[in-house]
């Protein structure tokens, strides 16, 4: 009985890090493009953040947000997946990012409170916001498709 729950397990687990190539790739270029139009159209940024004060679009962007915060920090324990890097990195950014769609999730009014101390700064701020998101988009990037070679592997 114990064998067939492993078994279930490793299943599922299967089943849910074969979303991860995807929606690895997804994520980075959601936050490459967010970046850029925080770069080149801070208006355009600040009419995306105010978008977010709405709840049902909140409870949208947390859910995906948990969704990939999971793959990522299941990630490193893919079985037969090539060994990351910084698989520990990986972990932690997984559960923080799920935390932060959790927070999103259960209490969208937070959200509320603090998009407009972001909408009320100035196109410089917003910019600098951009150009956060594609260090973070060069982050995740570097992070999650970093691989370790077969030498660093036997070691």
């Amino acid at each position: 009985m114990d064998g067939e729950n492993e078994k279930m397990a490793k299943d599922r687990l299967s089943f849910a890090v074969a979303f991860y190539g995807p929606a690895v790739w997804l994520l980075i270029a959601l936050m490459t493009l967010m970046g850029l139009v925080g770069l080149i159209a801070p208006e355009l940024f600040r009419a995306g953040l105010e978008g977010l004060g709405s709840p049902r679009v909140a409870h949208v962007a947390g859910a995906i947000t948990v969704v990939a915060g999971a793959i990522l920090f299941l990630r490193p324990y893919r079985a037969n997946a090539v060994r990351l890097r910084f698989p520990r990195v990986v972990f932690w950014l997984g559960v923080l990012t799920a935390l932060k769609g959790l927070l999103w999730l259960l209490f969208p009014e937070l959200l509320q409170k603090l998009l407009p101390h972001y909408t009320a700064q100035s196109a410089g701020v917003l910019r600098v916001l951009g150009v956060l998101c594609l260090s973070f988009a060069a982050a995740f990037y570097f992070l999650l498709t970093s691989v370790r070679s077969a030498d660093e592997s036997a070691v």
